[in-house]
């Protein structure tokens, strides 16, 4: 009866690592299934992002060879401007000089960005600085954190990291602490 009991306990024993080993099987082949859809949709994207550089290169290009054209006729035009005395033709100049100013404000628009991202820059440094000239720092931090704003607020406020806004509360307030 015990070897009975024993064999039994042992069958159920190898019947479970058995059952287990096939689950566990099963879960890494979903993770590998899993990984190589995935996988092919990444590929399927990379190619798709990669046809869409190359056609915006070379759109961007052949845009660039028509600006190039065109100031190439203008600057012709231009040089030969004493010779012309038709308004037609004058007309035509000025035309032509426009469109080459707009088509060179849409090619680059990023530097545009800069630029009035720096002039929003430069203004609000300028309104900062006149509040930094009559306080400094440790006096702006308290001030405004005895007014009831958190160290976010401050720091939005002055333009400065929130760390950075903590660290000057919590040196000048070191005593009193």
């Amino acid at each position: 009866m015990e070897i009975l009991i024993f064999v039994v306990g042992i069958i159920f024993i190898l019947v479970s690592l058995f059952l287990t080993y096939h689950q566990d099987k099963e879960v890494d082949d979903e993770i590998i299934t899993d990984y190589i859809q995935l996988n092919r949709k990444l590929k399927k994207r990379e190619e798709n992002l990669s046809k869409l550089l190359k056609e915006m290169n070379y759109n961007f290009y052949n845009i660039l060879d028509e600006l190039d054209d065109k100031q190439t006729k203008l600057e012709q035009l231009l040089n030969n401007e004493g010779s012309f005395k038709d308004n037609n033709t004058m007309a035509f100049i000025n035309t032509l000089n426009s469109e080459m100013t707009q088509e060179s404000e849409m090619k680059e628009p990023q530097e545009q960005n800069k630029v009035d991202e720096n002039t929003l820059q430069n203004q609000k440094e300028l309104n900062l600085s006149s509040l930094n000239s009559t306080l400094d720092k440790e006096e702006q931090v308290a001030k405004l954190y005895n007014s009831g704003l958190n160290f976010t607020e401050i720091a939005q406020e002055l333009n400065l990291g929130q760390r950075e806004v903590e660290l000057i509360w919590k040196l000048n307030n070191r005593g009193e602490m």
